[in-house]
């Protein structure tokens, strides 16, 4: 038992200066062409002037998210972080509604689960597991309610960094297939599965 520990802890150590950028964006990068993102044409895109949710959306703090997700050894993100996470990916999107001006929708957002296992491995995997509802800010009307459920995986470099980097990937996808989804939500075109898949691997 004592060496198992031992060797969890070399694994998952503080990542070396080689290796010590254990971030990613949790923020997609939405393009006006989505089919030049990693999720290619099924990606978010910047939303034209005359879509419904043109600057018309709100977002509310999030429900049920501890104040930090991870561990002392791998750290994976903060509740202020993914909420401004959130804020920038509408914003890029031209969903956001500018600072000061009245929200026709409110984005409702509940975190789930984080699933990250942390183990001897050269592999890491985590599943990202969010719901969202979008309401009309006057009724309170349900116009559009999915939980998303996305996942990631990757292998080589340093455990700890690996896992971390990994998790942000599952959940920054979360983020974008949301964005995605409420597009074509607001046709009546979203799919039962919003989950996008990207095209490459980090």
């Amino acid at each position: 038992m004592k060496m198992h520990r031992i060797l969890t802890l070399l694994l998952l150590s503080i990542p070396t200066p080689a290796s010590a950028d254990w971030t990613l964006p949790l923020s997609p990068g939405i393009r006006k062409a989505p089919e030049h993102s990693i999720f290619g044409a099924a990606g978010p895109r910047v939303l034209p002037s005359d879509h419904p949710l043109f600057r018309n959306v709100s977002v509310e703090a999030v429900k049920n998210m501890p104040d930090k997700i991870g561990r002392f050894l791998v750290p994976i993100v903060k509740r202020e972080e993914f909420e401004d996470a959130l804020r920038n990916g509408l914003k890029s999107s031209a969903m956001l509604v500018p600072e000061g001006n009245p929200a026709r929708f409110t984005l409702k957002v509940s975190w789930n689960e984080l699933h990250a296992p942390q183990k001897i491995s050269f592999s890491s995997s985590a599943r990202a597991r969010i719901s969202y509802e979008l309401v009309r800010s006057d009724t309170g009307q349900s116009l559009f309610l999915r939980e998303i459920v996305t996942e990631s995986k990757s292998s080589g470099g340093d455990g700890a960094a690996r896992l971390a980097r990994t998790a942000r990937f599952a959940i920054m996808v979360n983020i974008a297939s949301m964005i995605a989804c409420l597009d074509k939500a607001a046709y009546g075109q979203a799919p039962t599965d919003c989950a996008l898949t990207p095209l490459v691997r980090f």
